[in-house]
């Protein structure tokens, strides 16, 4: 199944309480596998043999997935109101695959939901509808969980997949200027951690069926009792229902009561319990826990820029690098130890709790950092560590950031005047297909229909609820309303404290 399918799938089982009815298009970019060494730069790096020059580099293939959302009411123009950027990587060595939601925004130009205090009370799935944005978003990140992202590839057995999301809130990521449109609603920063542990817990609950789900959460700064004022521990999912949460994060073992034994799997280290992957080899520097092998380093990610800062301290004045006497690595090599040995120097408990102190964490809005980890528990039919196959019309990696840069994220863009929208979604979805035709595969002899819909977009019909539903949704919310009215129980005043006079 791919990914439109994916989406378009979960809008028909989990139809919203819309108030209009229209027309969703769905689209999705992928860029080609990329190698890159900067998810775990400096794993391969023994901080002591220097005598020896070293290991290979985890061989890492990482794709840009860019996921967009168009919504066209029956009787208006289409705007673009939705858009998920994702970085995906692939270990093949090592079985196992990371996702990174980069960025996640909508315009305000979304399908118009009955309110809260209706939806409550229409029949059937439309009570406990979700939004578009958690439908989409929940479908997105289940479908590269449960690994169907790597069905297809005959090369690549991914055993493990690591969720990372970092809550930040802000006005807009991808839209500018678009906070300025009445119709978005911004979340505050208690308010986006809160959306995203409901959102991922849907992902959890979906992953356990299929195999071992490990997922945490932490706030940065708060202590796990302080943190239930933003994540109420009312709404942390039972261990029964397969939605455990662990507040924390899953790299040691210090204050989780988890032992070496049962330490959750990550993509650099398998736990004993996993299948396959707790056979796999790995060299003596990558063997050990530390911030180089635990900790991935991704595009615009306040735990990365943190790491490279600790980095960075291994070419300061006086720091010498310990190497043993009469070993002469060469210059490179010299500053790949110094630098792993500086990061030996962090503990990865104090890391976490120096995070709390960064800028990012410390200037008065909460930041929520979720690790979510699924494994199978079957072992796979194939162990050949091969790159992973590229999607149909996928970019080059240039390409992509460069059409979100310019159809999307500059300043110029201006996303809060319906006209305006209107016209930049047009010019991006022609900015994306000329890109297509000319090096996403589709030579000039294809027809329309090879980057048209069904292989890079797909048109989802929604409907409105009907007014016969909606009539006795009201009904029912002002019946509710006067009868809680009535049973109001007293309230206790306490009077206020006036300071005495001196």
């Amino acid at each position: 199944m791919t990914l439109r399918k994916a989406l378009a799938r979960a809008l028909e089982t989990h139809a919203p309480a819309l108030s209009e009815s229209g027309c969703l298009r769905l689209h999705t970019v992928f860029s080609r596998p990329l190698l890159v060494r900067s998810l775990y730069p400096l794993a391969h790096i023994h901080p002591s043999d220097a005598c020896t020059p070293p290991d290979a580099p985890a061989h890492v293939w990482q794709e840009q997935v860019l996921i967009t959302a168009a919504w066209r009411p029956d009787d208006g123009d289409e705007r673009l109101a939705y858009a998920l950027e994702l970085y995906v990587y692939t270990l093949p060595e090592q079985s196992a695959a990371l996702v990174y939601v980069s960025k996640l925004d909508t315009t305000g130009y979304g399908p118009r939901a009955h309110p809260r205090r209706i939806r409550t009370h229409l029949p059937g799935v439309y009570s406990q509808a979700p939004s578009m944005t958690s439908t989409l978003t929940s479908a997105a990140i289940d479908y590269f969980a449960s690994r169907m992202h790597w069905a297809r590839s005959d090369s690549v057995a991914v055993q493990h997949v690591s969720v990372h999301v970092l809550a930040r809130a802000q006005g807009a990521y991808l839209f500018p200027s678009s906070a300025a449109q009445a119709s978005k609603h911004v979340l505050s920063d208690a308010a986006l951690i809160r959306w995203w542990h409901a959102c991922l817990s849907d992902v959890v609950r979906a992953c356990h069926d299929a195999g071992h789900v490990d997922a945490f959460y932490l706030i940065p700064g708060y202590q796990r009792l302080d943190s239930h004022a933003i994540v109420p521990i009312a709404q942390e999912p039972s261990r029964s229902s397969g939605g455990a949460w662990h507040y924390g994060h899953p790299y040691s073992e210090k204050g989780s009561g988890r032992t070496a034994e049962t330490l959750p799997p990550l993509p650099l280290h398998a736990a004993a319990w996993e299948p396959y992957r707790s056979h796999l080899t790995p060299s003596a520097a990558m063997q050990l826990r530390t911030l180089a092998t635990l900790i991935p380093v991704f595009p615009d990610d306040p735990k990365g820029r943190y790491i490279n800062e600790l980095c960075s301290t291994a070419h300061e004045p006086g720091f010498l690098p310990k190497i043993h006497k009469g070993h002469k690595p060469a210059p490179e090599h010299r500053e790949a130890m110094a630098e792993r040995q500086a990061l030996e120097k962090v503990s990865i408990d104090a890391f976490w709790e120096q995070m709390g102190f960064r800028q990012e964490c410390s200037s008065g809005n909460a930041v929520g950092v979720f690790v979510v980890g699924a494994s199978a528990r079957d072992a796979p039919s194939t162990t050949t560590p091969l790159p992973p196959e590229a999607q149909p019309l996928s970019l080059p990696h240039p390409l992509l950031p460069n059409l979100m840069l310019q159809h999307l994220q500059q300043d110029a863009c201006v996303w809060s005047d319906a006209a305006q929208a209107t016209r930049l979604t047009r010019q991006f979805y022609e900015g994306v297909d000329r890109a297509l035709r000319r090096k996403g595969g589709a030579s000039s002899r294809d027809d329309d229909a090879l980057v048209g819909e069904g292989l890079v977009w797909l048109t989802v019909p929604l409907a409105a609820v009907s007014r016969d539903m909606v009539a006795q949704a009201e009904q029912r919310a002002c019946e509710v309303v006067p009868a809680a009215r009535g049973t109001d129980a007293p309230v206790r005043m306490l009077g206020v404290k006036r300071r005495r006079r001196s």
